[in-house]
């Protein structure tokens, strides 16, 4: 996939998620979030192994309304109604495209360079894995809830910045190798 597609995608991202006039920092944001929603979508084989009887390699198993139904009164007979909720959680697979943008975007992080790196891309992973603020504040011994968001943001500007070096660099590449070819 084109870098160029990727931030695209980031923008349209950013304007369905109600950012009216989004600026590569809000594309770059909503490209981590999705990629994040991404990886959590991926099935884990790891549970597969571990769990050898519970769905592990096997297809979904397709119920039609009407099976669901006469289970749901089976399990209410049963008083097990609860499990039948647990059971009907199932993670949304992910798009091939996002799968792409996945694996681009999750290196992006690693542009960040800053005095303390690791904690700034850890930050930075947690906030778009979308866990609450008092759990990432507690992990990195952050003792302000502005701060952490003061981290984050500085963390995307690095990245924002060294996509528009990186953006330079293969537009100049582009250009020298359309230079090269021959005329017709």
């Amino acid at each position: 996939m084109d870098l160029r597609d990727i931030i695209a995608h980031g923008y349209r991202l950013a304007r369905d998620n109600g950012c009216a006039e989004p600026a590569q920092r809000d594309a770059v944001w909503e490209l981590l979030v999705e990629a994040f929603d991404t990886l959590r979508s991926l099935p884990d084989r790891e549970r597969g192994w571990l769990l050898a009887c519970e769905r592990s390699h096997h297809p979904d198993v397709l119920i039609e309304n009407i099976e669901l139904a006469e289970w749901e009164e089976t399990l209410d007979a049963l008083s097990l109604g609860e499990k039948l909720k647990v059971m009907g959680d199932v993670k949304p697979k992910p798009v091939h495209g996002a799968i792409d943008r996945m694996d681009e975007v999750i290196t992006w992080p690693a542009a960040i360079k800053t005095k303390n790196r690791r904690r700034d891309i850890g930050v930075l992973y947690y906030c778009a894995s979308r866990r609450p603020s008092a759990v990432i504040r507690r992990r990195f011994n952050i003792n302000h809830r502005n701060t952490l968001y003061d981290i984050r943001d500085r963390g995307l500007s690095h990245i924002v910045v060294w996509l528009d070096e990186r953006l330079k660099k293969s537009s100049v590449q582009t250009v020298q190798i359309v230079h090269m070819l021959p005329a017709r």
